[in-house]
């Protein structure tokens, strides 16, 4: 239903899905178990069918989401925690302390994912407060901070804007500097941006217009 992370390379690393466990739905094919992408080399090959393509299977699958949603419990407007996810098992705990003396992208971007302003946390006596702003829109780079960021685990009802399938370095800025104009509008919210120096330097008079309208 998007653009899939192991369609973009970095020089340092590459994410890579195995496709012996995919499905894949395309506007002219479907395949199980293979990949359509040209440069995916797998031994995988279980069946693809040219003449059934996503126009045909998604009206099938709608009526099963739908069966999976209401299955669901409610939950109140603002939706579960991050701590609430963790404790319930949805979500992995980060590590709350590096591993040795250097900081790495596995500790780093999990330990982001939990500074995160989030929906609400428990009180002394168990009750529901919310979080002094609310929740954050996160923006990420192409590249490094958008594999990082990819399978942390995010506040419910944050907003999280990425594009991978460009691959055009120095759009997140202009595209905060987008969000942080519409959050001034309402409850004001905090918008986070991760870009690195190289891409920052090619849209840094975007700086201009954020620090006229005081973003």
């Amino acid at each position: 239903m998007a653009p899939s992370a192991d369609r973009r390379s970095s020089g340092s690393f590459s994410v890579g899905i195995d496709v012996k466990n995919t499905v894949e739905l395309h506007s002219f094919t479907t395949t199980v178990g293979v990949s359509s992408a040209p440069s995916c080399i797998t031994d995988a090959k279980y069946a693809a069918f040219p003449t059934t393509d996503i126009r045909h299977i998604l009206p099938r699958l709608v009526p099963s989401f739908h069966a999976v949603a209401s299955k669901r419990d409610a939950k109140a407007v603002h939706g579960d925690s991050l701590a609430e996810k963790q404790k319930a098992g949805k979500v992995e705990k980060f590590v709350s302390e590096p591993d040795g003396k250097e900081i790495k992208h596995a500790w780093f971007w999990p330990k982001m994912g939990d500074w995160f302003a989030d929906t609400g946390r428990s009180d002394s006596l168990g009750l529901r407060v919310l979080t002094a702003f609310p929740l954050d829109i996160i923006i990420t780079e192409t590249g490094t901070s958008s594999f990082g960021l990819t399978n942390v685990a995010l506040p419910s009802h944050s907003t999280y804007v990425a594009q991978i399938l460009w691959g055009a370095i120095g759009w997140s800025v202009g595209a905060c500097l987008g969000a942080a104009l519409a959050a001034t509008e309402g409850s004001k919210r905090r918008t986070v941006l991760f870009v690195g120096d190289g891409s920052l330097q090619l849209v840094g008079f975007c700086f201009d217009p954020a620090l006229y309208i005081a973003c």
